[in-house]
């Protein structure tokens, strides 16, 4: 577009071209040096995070490899396999965490690396550094404290504990302690932490699938005082945390009381055109370990449709009902139990009707 100004020779005119800018797509470090602190020799710790973002750029980024600098094995990459394809405005995170080749007091820094864009030598590159160290017994969970044979209640001071986990909760991480409890029987167990920003987290032993202690993957959490716990026999870990100097920790575990029986929800008792796959349904009572079913035309009913189960407590119990007869009157009863006691459920009864038919094929 042509602009003029007063007469010649004050005159511009003519046209322009404006084509579209590609950019070559390409990959951005959010993170460009990783810290990783202290790290305990032979122990599982939340990895620490490379984020890489596609950005700036039109279209995907394939990521050819991934890559450290570190020749002694205490490092090593947890990352997505190759070739991974990013998308644009798309991030992936890369994982760094240690083994246990390494001595107490070694101190380790290198070069992290994203080789991209189909095998060529295009790459962007970051830094780390990570400080070896032995951990003393208690301070992590493989050389967690022994639950069982810890005198209660247990003081502890700071020493050369670190701050290994991060706990749910608002409060502060301080420095951190573990102990191993197994429990032969189900029991109830009642814990009290004083400490400044106290915190506490009870955990399975396979931490659900995690490798350790972290905010989502705890059983309870909480800050002084967790009660009445309903735990049942197996092997589980706690973790406690404070930003003071020491610790009081206090654990009770007694003998977890006869089970609460079930409360019924459906079918009403006496309900009637009930069919097949229609549905049991109740909701558990306290110190619950397994479920058991009973159902038949007799009372009381005598046939186990699903025997002993672990339940599981998190929602309703359900059993969907098959082989029903049309036009009878059934009982059912659901039975719980725990390692101190079983207890009966109450016996409700419902009448049948003719199951329409199903997955029928017209010709």
């Amino acid at each position: 577009e042509g602009d003029q100004w007063g007469g010649d020779p004050h005159f511009t005119g003519g046209t322009i071209t404006i084509e579209e800018l590609l950019v070559e797509p390409g990959l951005e470090l959010l993170t460009t040096h990783l810290d990783l602190g202290e790290r305990p020799i032979g122990a599982w710790m939340k990895p620490g995070v490379f984020e890489l973002i596609n950005n700036p750029g039109k279209g995907d980024v394939t990521i050819t490899a991934f890559e450290i600098d570190d020749n002694t094995g205490f490092m090593e990459l947890m990352a997505p396999g190759v070739p991974y394809v990013i998308g644009e405005g798309e991030t992936v995170e890369v994982g760094l965490s240690t083994t246990a080749e390494a001595t107490d007091g070694d101190m380790f820094a290198g070069d992290f690396a994203v080789v991209y864009n189909d095998g060529a030598r295009a790459l962007i590159t970051g830094t780390w550094e990570a400080t070896a160290y032995t951990p003393d017994a208690g301070d992590v969970v493989e050389v967690a404290f022994d639950g069982n044979a810890t005198a209660f209640p247990n003081v502890v001071a700071e020493g050369n504990f670190r701050d290994n986990y991060d706990l749910p909760g608002m409060d502060a991480d301080g420095w951190d302690n573990v102990y191993e409890f197994t429990f032969a029987n189900d029991v109830n167990v009642d814990v009290t932490l004083t400490a400044t920003d106290a915190k506490m987290a009870f955990y399975a032993a396979d931490f659900g699938g995690m490798g350790g202690p972290d905010t989502d993957n705890a059983l309870v959490s909480a800050t002084t005082t967790a009660t009445d716990l309903e735990v049942l026999a197996g092997t589980y870990y706690l973790v406690v945390s404070t930003t003071g100097a020491d610790y009081t920790l206090d654990v009770v575990a007694t003998a977890m009381p006869a089970p609460d029986a079930v409360t019924y929800i459906a079918p009403l008792d006496g309900a009637v055109d009930i069919i097949n796959d229609d549905e049991l349904e109740w909701s558990w009572g306290a110190n619950t370990s397994e479920y058991q079913v009973i159902l038949g035309t007799t009372y009381p009913p005598a046939t186990v449709v699903q025997d002993w189960t672990a339940a599981d407590l998190d929602e309703d119990g359900s059993f969907t009902l098959s082989n029903l007869n049309p036009n009878l009157q059934y009982f059912w009863q659901v039975n719980v139990r725990n390692t101190t006691d079983v207890t009966p459920g109450a016996i409700w009864g419902f009448t049948t009707t003719i199951t329409p038919p199903a997955d029928l094929a017209a010709t």
